[in-house]
């Protein structure tokens, strides 16, 4: 295909990989990865499940359990068993684990403050109005049925 820019969906990826890269080389100097920084911003205070945190960052449970483990192993988080729902298991964050969420936090405040002041008001009212018809679109592609012709 000659012009990629008839390509949405391949702008989006490529962009979402260039916002991951710059997170994970920026958490990297912190030894951890891209994945358990969001993680780190993803555990409140009053403890959080694994399948809130899975749900609230995309990420499927045998990938969310390993870095998880990863965290604790780390002394950046710790596991115990709920108080009222022994079936559950809360992820707490450690002085530690709370330090690199505040690098993390930092870091993603100081992205996100870059691209608002490059953006006017008007192509900030764009980018979200484009975003919700891209999500739009996304929901609209899930719920019809498509046939490609590649089906059994």
């Amino acid at each position: 295909m000659k012009n990629n820019r008839l390509l949405f969906d391949l702008k989006i990826k490529e962009t979402w990989y260039n916002i991951q890269s710059m997170y994970s080389d920026t958490a990297k100097k912190h030894n951890i990865s891209g994945v358990m920084a969001f993680i780190l911003m993803n555990i409140e205070k009053e403890g959080t499940s694994a399948t809130e945190i899975a749900s609230s960052i995309g990420l499927v449970s045998h990938s969310l359990t390993r870095h998880l483990k990863k965290l604790q192993d780390d002394k950046l988080a710790i596991k115990e068993v709920d108080s009222i729902d022994k079936r559950i298991m809360r992820y707490y964050l450690t002085e530690k684990g709370l330090e690199a969420r505040k690098i993390a936090s930092k870091f993603i405040q100081s992205y996100n403050d870059i691209l608002e002041n490059s953006l006017s008001k008007s192509e900030k009212e764009s980018f979200y109005n484009i975003m919700d018809k891209v999500n739009n679109a996304v929901d609209i592609v899930r719920h019809q049925s498509f046939n490609t012709g590649f089906e059994k």
